[in-house]
């Protein structure tokens, strides 16, 4: 058994944020995330993943990198200069998801959709 003081990152899960290994002459690829049906798309690099219009991917989200499924609605390649965010700060795609649709959304009725309740008026027998 080794001993913590002689390696102190023993036992410790080290993240590095790499970059895309076909990143050659300053370009990246990117794709564009929607997390619902029109809802707001937020750039992505690919991280030479394979990815088409319509796949399902793994992203991370907000500080705590929260992985949320999105659905790709654009793929394209920049330079660092015309990347719609800076690549330096991007987030990557986790993985490609194996959903294949968002959810459908519970519809409840609204108040205007609603029936009226019948009301019944009662007049004194004559």
């Amino acid at each position: 058994m080794r001993n913590r003081r002689k390696n102190p990152n023993l036992g410790r899960i080290i993240i590095k944020k790499t970059e895309p290994a076909d990143n050659s002459g300053g370009y990246y690829q990117f794709c564009k995330v929607q997390f619902k049906d029109g809802g707001s798309s937020y750039a992505y690099l690919t991280g030479g993943l394979p990815l088409a219009v319509g796949d399902f991917v793994v992203v991370p989200v907000g500080n705590r990198n929260a992985e949320k499924t999105g659905r790709v609605t654009d793929v394209f390649v920049c330079s660092a200069q015309d990347a719609p965010y800076p690549p330096e700060k991007a987030k990557f795609v986790l993985r490609k998801s194996e959903k294949t649709a968002f959810p459908e959304k519970k519809t409840t009725p609204s108040s205007k959709q609603r029936p009226k309740k019948l009301r019944l008026r009662c007049r004194p027998y004559q």
